[in-house]
């Protein structure tokens, strides 16, 4: 087993960020109404989904 991590080439170019997150300012106003979803919506049996 190595010792060392292997990453990526630093020349290796992605598209995308590796998470939508990424994209998202922390002041976006859309991060209130994800809270709200994750708050307030549940599934048939009162579990959050």
């Amino acid at each position: 087993m190595s010792r060392f991590v292997e990453a990526e080439p630093r020349t290796q170019a992605t598209l995308f960020p590796e998470r939508i997150e990424d994209y998202i300012d922390e002041e976006n106003p859309v991060r209130a109404l994800d809270a709200f979803v994750d708050r307030h919506c549940h599934n048939n049996t009162g579990e959050q989904k």
